[in-house]
């Protein structure tokens, strides 16, 4: 990470997501060497899942125990346990698919007769491999009919369900899009300040720690915290959500497109909603903060995002 961190991929350098690319393509192989072939314990899962949240507080100067769950979840970052069952299953896949010439597959021809080796427990104790139509166990057949589009649908079907798990279980996660995919607050164009606020709500960051609020009545000694600034600031009626949502702020960026749109009502809803989240976050910074005076940007400066959602017509 500190050879990254010295080439561009710090705070005055890369932005977060290709930060995150360059973490994901040549540090979290480190941390995954021969996962695919060994069985580890619970305790060395526990060191590795260490190792990759401190390399993710690292990108975004978190503290020693900051939240990573959101910010995996948006960046597509799977558990170091999530990994070694996709790795290990693609293994046992390549495996047998190999020639029939090889040494390898004369070797599997001798493993289906032995009763406990490495390979069979490797291969009984991946969850993804054991949800596959394989023989029965007693079988001297290879599974070979196994496709790779099986194996696909076996591992998304497998992340799938751990991602709604941890949505249920985490409520930062819960607050976040339910598809395996990067979450396009972190790779559409808007400025740094915007992208930093966003992603601060969504890891817990912000408000952060309580104060006192400064909007509403200071004898009633109401601190900042996340469910009253959205009652404070009556974040429903502005953004028009249902009353029964309980994070208006996620709700409206949930809903953000991934890809232009020439549908003029879809350009003007999201350029409203997206002024209205620009100056909602400006409320709460200026709440937050030590400093009396409103954080307001320029009105001149106009969003990156919104010359994104309506692009200028032809001539």
């Amino acid at each position: 990470m500190q050879a990254i961190h010295q080439i561009g991929a710090n705070n005055s350098g890369f932005d977060k997501f290709l930060t995150l690319r360059f973490y994901k393509t040549f540090v979290r192989p480190v941390f995954e060497y021969g996962l695919s072939i060994i069985n580890t314990t619970k305790k060395t899962f526990k060191l590795l899942e260490k190792a990759q949240d401190n390399a993710i507080r690292k990108i975004f100067h978190g503290h020693a125990t900051s939240s990573t769950q959101a910010i995996k979840h948006m960046n597509k970052i799977a558990t170091m346990e999530e990994r070694k069952m996709v790795l290990q299953a693609k293994n046992i896949y390549r495996t047998f698919q190999l020639p029939n010439t090889t040494l390898i597959y004369t070797m599997l021809r001798q493993v289906i007769t032995t009763r406990d080796t490495h390979f069979k427990k490797l291969q009984k104790r991946n969850e993804i491999w054991q949800s596959l139509p394989l023989p029965p166990a007693n079988s001297r057949t290879l599974p070979i009919f196994i496709t790779e589009k099986l194996l696909r649908e076996a591992i998304n079907k497998y992340l799938k369900k751990n991602m709604i798990q941890k949505q249920c279980e985490q409520f930062y996660v819960g607050m976040c899009r339910s598809n395996i995919a990067n979450d396009p607050i972190m790779y559409l164009p808007m400025h740094n300040f915007e992208r930093s606020r966003i992603i601060r709500w969504r890891m817990g960051w912000l408000p952060g720690r309580p104060t006192t609020c400064k909007n509403c009545d200071t004898t009633l000694n109401n601190n900042t915290t996340r469910n009253h600034l959205t009652q404070c600031l009556k974040l429903h009626q502005i953004l028009q959500v249902p009353i029964i949502v309980t994070s208006p702020i996620d709700y409206i960026l949930n809903q953000l497109p991934t890809k232009q749109t020439s549908n003029r009502i879809k350009q003007n809803y999201f350029i409203q909603k997206w002024i209205q989240i620009t100056k909602i976050f400006n409320k709460i910074e200026t709440l937050c903060h030590t400093t009396e005076d409103e954080m307001n940007p320029d009105p001149e400066d106009i969003s990156p995002l919104i010359h994104w959602l309506k692009p200028p017509t032809a001539n």
